[in-house]
């Protein structure tokens, strides 16, 4: 396997080659753990490895947060978290954690195996089975791999957005990638978007950061999208899977999206990603200079 860095900061990278030390890079790899070996050891729930991943003891989970800086980014779908967090990450020097590709690759899963997106019990056992890593090269771009296949074109598509919402809502899912979130570490940040990251997930990260835009722009990005990748759906479709997607998100009895009580609201309606970008450095910024201020 090829040797990959995640960020091109000399000073920052990590490599993502094979575990052990890097003849090429002079780093050493993580290891991956496998779930069944993680189980083994002290976290009861796997659904696979992401990035460097130290499994810990429970209640050292609110000592990550507090020591490593974390931005949570969170949002409606569509709204650009992923673009946006992934050059926040590059800028800063963090780590961009997507969780979204997690639940988009048990997704793909699920329907891949025929289970029935309503067949919670045995959603949440295979969610305990499969492996899922996701690598980034020396570009940024996010690559996606389950079970040894890598999967990253497979998770982009119309019948993922419409199940995604279900499978994602089961609590055991959710408290198997929940559990993994919480280990992951970086030396310098970590940068992480999804719907629950400051309500749930990380309640004590650094910066809290909600990210919306109206119906009709997301609609409009994600058209654009399908036609670059030669999908044929109409504008309206996607607003309609798009307006149920969030009443689902906002409704669902396991961790809702909802803003964080102490998140900042930021609508990129109408807004470049650059300009979206350079808000959330600027609050970090002022975070910076807070936390420095006698």
């Amino acid at each position: 396997m090829a040797k990959q860095t995640a960020l091109s900061d000399p000073r920052t990278q990590v490599c993502l080659g094979e575990p052990g030390p890097c003849q090429s890079c002079r780093r050493t790899a993580p290891i991956l753990l496998s779930p069944r070996a993680l189980s083994a050891s002290v976290l009861p729930l796997q659904t696979g490895t992401m990035h460097v991943f130290k499994p810990k003891k429970s209640n050292s989970e609110i000592m990550t947060q507090l020591l490593t800086p974390i931005i949570a980014l969170d949002g409606h779908a569509g709204a650009g978290k992923s673009t946006v967090a992934g050059e926040v990450a590059q800028r800063l020097g963090f780590w961009h954690v997507n969780t979204g590709l997690f639940y988009r690759a048990l997704t793909w899963k699920v329907l891949q195996t025929g289970l029935a997106p309503e067949n919670q019990p045995q959603i949440e056992a295979l969610s305990r089975q499969v492996q899922i890593q996701v690598k980034e090269d020396a570009s940024g771009q996010q690559h996606v791999w389950l079970d040894g296949k890598e999967i990253s074109h497979e998770i982009r598509t119309p019948e993922i957005n419409r199940n995604i919402s279900l499978i994602s809502a089961y609590a055991g899912v959710r408290e198997a990638i929940t559990h993994q979130l919480r280990h992951i570490e970086h030396p310098q940040g970590i940068i992480m978007d999804g719907r629950d990251i400051g309500t749930v997930v990380f309640p004590h990260a650094t910066l809290k950061v909600f990210l919306t835009a109206s119906v009709e722009e997301r609609a409009r990005r994600q058209y654009q999208d399908a036609q670059a990748q030669g999908q044929e759906i109409s504008l309206e479709e996607l607003k309609q899977a798009i307006a149920r997607r969030d009443r689902m998100d906002s409704e669902r009895s396991v961790a809702p999206l909802r803003q964080a009580e102490d998140a900042v609201r930021v609508d990129s309606t109408g807004l470049s990603p650059e300009m979206v970008i350079r808000q959330i450095l600027d609050l970090w910024a002022q975070h910076a200079i807070s936390v420095k201020a006698p």
